[in-house]
């Protein structure tokens, strides 16, 4: 399984409005909602201090550093200063991932369980061999495809929302 599909992660969160109709305000109060999230979910192992990776869809990344406030005041160079060690990744794989709406995972860090990792993303399993037969011409042997999704080490450090 990967992200998008495992069964071991929460179901999605429902942003409050549509991430296209949200104000400077909105963004922030569903960002310190996530994040607050994530504070319940590990008993304050994740934090607006710690390292948290916000996997977000590449339309609603564009929208995220395109909102202003009247004063010019960027959204996205608040949330940065607002959590420092906050970390943006867009994704085009997760436009319109899950029923047609646009997604983004909030995943914290830390070495809780001795392991400094949360997730491990990208992995292919092992292509398994077939047994060698001979033929008129040679040799053949049949290999299978490996697959290709993502290890989850803490469910509880992540948390993932959709849009409404």
């Amino acid at each position: 399984y990967g992200l998008l599909n495992n069964p071991e992660l929460e179901n999605y969160k429902t942003f409050s409005k549509a991430f296209s109709q949200m104000t400077w305000v909105d963004v922030m109060a569903e960002f310190a909602k996530a994040v607050g999230f994530l504070v319940s979910q590990t008993g304050n192992n994740i934090n607006g201090q710690s390292k948290i990776r916000v996997v977000i869809s590449a339309t609603l990344f564009t929208r995220l550093q395109s909102l202003y406030t009247d004063l010019g005041i960027s959204v996205y160079e608040t949330l940065l200063k607002t959590y420092p060690k906050m970390e943006f990744v867009s994704a085009i794989e997760l436009d319109k991932a899950e029923g047609g709406k646009d997604v983004v995972y909030f995943v914290g860090e830390s070495m809780v369980g001795g392991i400094g990792e949360t997730t491990k993303l990208g992995y292919s399993e092992i292509a398994l061999m077939g047994n060698v037969v001979q033929t008129d011409y040679g040799y053949s042997q049949a290999m299978s495809a490996g697959t290709c999704g993502a290890l989850i080490y803490k469910p509880s450090h992540i948390v993932k929302f959709k849009d409404a």
